[in-house]
């Protein structure tokens, strides 16, 4: 009978050790001044400004803000992992060490105020642009069609 116990032991011991193992909690904060931006995040609406959201791989994000009066902004944020997160130490943290880790980034973004184009600025721009391009080929003859081959 003492055997038992005293075989079931470490046994018990490991699963109390896997039961109660640790995790990492990854989170990032966007804020924006001024607040009350839509923010994106690989394309996908993450709600307005400051906005909190979870996310379970290191790498590069793609962050769009826009703002009603403000200029659009976009950023590529990289993620990176950091010491406890390089391959057989994350099993560790994660399942052996019963401690809970945050990850969190937090980020904060300034946007500028749209710039207002005059009309006549904006019309100068495209005539310069228009004088200095160059055809791409000539041109068919007004009123010609052009016939339509179907593809090889």
């Amino acid at each position: 009978m003492k055997r038992i116990i005293f075989r079931s032991i470490p046994f018990a011991l490991f699963l109390f050790s896997m039961m109660s193992s640790g995790c990492v909690e990854r989170t990032y904060m966007i804020r924006t001044k001024p607040a009350g931006a839509l923010v994106y995040v690989d394309g996908k609406l993450i709600g307005p400004s400051p906005v909190s959201s979870k996310f379970v791989y290191y790498g590069k994000r793609k962050i769009k803000i826009v703002k009603e009066g403000f200029e659009p902004l976009e950023v590529i944020e990289d993620f990176d992992r950091p010491w406890y997160q390089y391959p057989f130490i994350d099993f560790a943290f994660e399942h052996l060490i019963p401690v809970h880790w945050n990850d969190r980034r937090d980020l904060a973004y300034e946007l500028k105020p749209k710039r207002h184009v005059r009309t006549d600025e904006l019309t100068n721009r495209a005539r310069h642009q228009h004088a200095t391009g160059k055809p791409i080929g000539e041109a068919p003859p007004a009123g010609e069609l052009i016939p339509i081959r179907p593809p090889p």
